[in-house]
């Protein structure tokens, strides 16, 4: 190792191990790197470096490895284009590294790319199959060791800016998978699979904010985690799997919010904040590029600080032991109820999803699925939409409080082509009575509840005992005459 000296601490630290900047990949945004656990190292692949000074964006197609605080430039032979915001995962299933999509820029004009190659033996192959997902970039995809396959998330495609897709990829093949619960759609998030845990963790992104939302993937299905003390809002952040110490780590990201130069650390479904010394300096851009090496058990950071200096290279240790895993959080149930109204309208009238609550708190986070094109879920207990598409949906909403607790409920909703008479119209007045009466069903039980828990409480003690007083002495015999 070169660089820094290595400080002598018992917690986690930053260690800048830049050295030459030649004998590092160009300065660059929006590349991609993981960890090749076939050959044994780690793999950085593309990105793009905005020219200011000519006004143009250059994009690259280099593949580095780093070994030991070495990068090595191994480009050459057939290698996929040029092309930035790409997806890469790890599949040791398929023997190396899968590389997919991304945005390409030729002169005057940015497109999107659906191909799928596969890194192996120190050279790529083009593998894409007929059926594809969509042309994708600024997606998330990791491999789920558990499942057995690459899993794609998200990203910005031809079917949607802020896409709620999932696809695996497993046997040289893509197949779309429909979990019964997705999280909202987004771009620009992080995720890696948590071996400790046997899930996928996801987090962040953007969609028409920034989000700071944590999500995990297992058995086939997305399932929010609870709130607490999580990071904020961001896109781009740094995620890497700790396989030391079974946690995952995050660093950055952008725009940079107020802790940005804090450490995240997420095990068994809790954030915990931790302050260290030496951080990189302007960490707003790490871009899928901070991946954990178990040669030298440490996590690599690379990214260019800006555009006017060298990129870097720094590594996080962590102790054995530190920090510690914050405990599980307190198991907790929600009540929820969730109506569309009306719930069958034509394609050109709107209805409103209502969700329902006990008990509630301001602070409640609400994540929508499964709703059809045109009514994007949206953080809020009610929402108004105007659907684009016909069919029935079964739509979903999962409630998390802040203090951990959740609960989910489901809707439907059929939306037909237009009408003589929209079915919208009669609809609405029974709908609307309907969810009123589940909420003064659910305000008598509360009530009844409430009167029950009152009345044992006032409920009177039995009376204490009598007090204990001595008998009164003997009257004295009398005197004698």
């Amino acid at each position: 190792m070169f660089g820094a000296s290595v400080p002598v601490t018992s917690g986690p630290y930053w260690t800048n191990i830049s050295g030459t900047p030649g004998q590092m990949p160009p300065a660059e945004d929006e590349g991609n790197m993981v960890w090749d656990s076939t050959d044994g190292y780690l793999l950085h692949f593309g990105g793009d470096y905005d020219n200011e000074s000519q006004l143009a964006e250059v994009e690259f197609n280099y593949t580095y490895t780093f070994l030991h605080g070495t990068w090595t430039n191994v480009s050459g032979g057939p290698e996929p284009p040029s092309r930035t915001s790409a997806m890469m995962s790890d599949d040791p299933s398929a023997g190396g590294v899968i590389l997919f999509g991304g945005e390409a820029l030729v002169p005057h004009h940015t497109y999107f790319l659906n191909d799928t190659w596969l890194w192996t033996a120190g050279a790529w192959q083009n593998i894409t199959p007929v059926h594809s997902p969509p042309p994708t970039d600024w997606g998330s995809m990791a491999y789920d060791a558990a499942l057995g396959a690459v899993v794609l998330f998200g990203g910005d495609n031809q079917t949607s800016e802020y896409s709620n897709q999932t696809w695996t990829f497993s046997g040289g093949a893509w197949h779309q998978i429909f979990p019964t619960t997705l999280p909202p759609g987004r771009e620009a998030q992080e995720m890696v699979y948590d071996s400790a845990a046997s899930e996928l963790v996801m987090f962040g992104g953007e969609n028409a904010l920034d989000l700071n939302d944590t999500w995990t993937f297992s058995a086939g299905n997305w399932a929010p985690t609870s709130a607490g003390n999580h990071p904020g809002a961001r896109v781009g952040a740094g995620l890497a799997y700790d396989n030391a110490t079974g946690q995952v780590e995050l660093f950055g990201g952008n725009p940079a919010p107020d802790d940005y130069y804090a450490n995240w650390f997420f095990s068994n479904g809790a954030w915990t904040e931790y302050n260290l010394t030496n951080d990189p300096p302007n960490p707003s851009n790490p871009w899928q590029r901070m991946v954990f090496d178990p040669v030298d058990n440490y996590t690599v950071l690379f990214y260019t600080v800006s555009a006017a200096l060298h990129p870097q290279t720094w590594t996080l240790t962590v102790p054995s032991g530190a920090p510690p895993p914050p405990p599980p959080p307190p198991p907790g149930r929600l009540y929820v109820l969730l109506d569309a109204t009306p719930s069958e309208i034509n394609l050109t009238h709107s209805t409103t999803f209502t969700a329902v609550v006990v008990p509630l708190d301001a602070s409640d986070r609400y994540a929508y699925s499964t709703v059809p094109q045109g009514c994007t879920g949206q953080n809020a207990s009610s929402f108004q939409c105007t659907p684009t598409e016909v069919g029935h949906f079964v739509v979903g909403v999962n409630v998390t409080a802040p203090n951990g607790s959740h609960g989910a409920a489901v809707t439907s909703l059929n939306v037909v082509q237009n009408a003589t008479s929209p079915p919208g119209t009669s609809a609405g007045n029974s709908n609307t009575s309907s969810i009123w009466w589940i909420v003064i069903a659910v305000v008598i039980v509360i009530a009844i509840f409430l009167i029950f828990a009152v009345a044992r409480r006032r409920k009177k003690s039995p009376p204490p005992p009598p007090a204990f007083s001595p008998p009164p002495p003997p009257t004295p015999p009398p005197s004698a005459p």
